[in-house]
């Protein structure tokens, strides 16, 4: 396990509270807006396929994983690894989870952690609009991404976005995301500024439409995002899995 995974335990963090982030975040009503909108479980269909995709490209046991927005720490039950790292602003959901030995979940938020030498990042981060962000959080988390990518995100960009680019930072030069992302982020113009920064890095990524994912109250079609950072051809590749049926796609319509 690499020093910067190692150095933090749920010992030393404790536990944050409600009451907690009602401080910081202003009132409780927007806590409990938040966690309501933002917490969708993962279908474990779902996190099996992300895991498959994974290990397709990085073998049978993968090193140091993290997990951004770990829920209840579902990606930490599949898979094969070494130490998984979850982290989770949810303390109802730490303090009722289980992880695997060689896992951990941690109640902090993930953007108060710079970590640099993570191998995977997989997860399911929140899909919150940008109206039911908390304006304390969105602040320190822009704070926190612009210093490390850049990236200027915009201020109608959904939560996702902040996790993708945090969790992009959060990699070694070889690193791997696999992300449960909107699959409308390959083409909507508010995420054009991730998009750019992306490209410009000439990173690989595979997007694979979920046509059955099983996500219940979730509008937008969900997608497995696979952004290698090993790979830098600057090519974007898209797929449809209908059923566990894995197609091209010319475009992201389709046609």
């Amino acid at each position: 396990m690499s020093e910067n995974l190692r150095k933090h335990s749920p010992e030393a963090n404790g536990h944050r509270s409600t009451a907690d982030l009602t401080k910081t975040w202003g009132s409780q009503a927007s806590v409990a807006t938040y966690f309501d909108r933002c917490q969708v479980k993962t279908p474990d269909q779902v996190v099996k396929k992300t895991w498959v995709h994974v290990h397709k490209r990085r073998g049978d046991i993968v090193r140091n994983v993290i997990d951004l927005g770990a829920g209840d720490g579902r990606f930490a039950s599949c898979g094969s690894y070494s130490s998984y790292t979850g982290y989770e602003i949810d303390s109802d959901l730490c303090l009722n989870t289980r992880p695997p030995p060689n896992a951990r979940l941690l109640n902090r938020c993930a953007f108060s952690e710079m970590i640099t030498d993570a191998d995977v990042c997989i997860g399911n981060p929140p899909f919150t609009r940008n109206q039911d962000i908390p304006g304390y959080w969105r602040a320190r988390a822009h704070t926190v991404v612009k210093k490390r990518t850049g990236v200027h995100v915009s201020g109608m960009g959904n939560i996702w976005q902040y996790f993708l680019l945090h969790g992009l930072a959060s990699l070694n030069d070889d690193g791997l995301v696999a992300m449960i992302l909107p699959f409308e982020w390959v083409s909507r113009p508010a995420a054009e500024a991730v998009r750019a920064f992306i490209r410009a890095q000439r990173w690989h990524v595979d997007v694979y439409r979920l046509r059955e994912a099983g996500f219940e109250d979730v509008l937008t079609t969900s997608s497995i995002t696979v952004i290698d950072k090993s790979v830098k051809d600057g090519r974007l590749e898209l797929y449809e899995d209908v059923g566990g049926v894995e197609s091209r796609m010319a475009s992201p319509t389709g046609s």
